[in-house]
């Protein structure tokens, strides 16, 4: 797989999203840069992940959303 730079950007709004929700975490939570960084590459996987799926964005993720991403990931392990 490779590397965060060699992929696409995100669409607008889903990059302002994740950008939004960490900044309120590093000044609410005071997490630490390392934490950020794993938190912005898991969130952008899942996005990248939801837009390819059918061009869902967060207005459109349920639990079974989630559930499916995770058996996609859990598939992807073993592949």
């Amino acid at each position: 797989m490779g590397s965060a730079s060699d992929l696409p950007p995100l669409p607008g709004a889903l990059q302002s999203g994740i950008d939004s929700f960490l900044e309120a975490l590093r000044v609410e939570a005071g997490l630490a840069r390392n934490t950020l960084v794993a938190y912005r590459s898991d969130l952008s996987a899942f996005c990248r992940w939801l837009v390819e799926r059918e061009g869902l964005d967060w207005s459109a993720v349920t639990s079974e959303t989630i559930l499916d991403y995770l058996t996609y990931l859990r598939h992807q392990s073993y592949a």
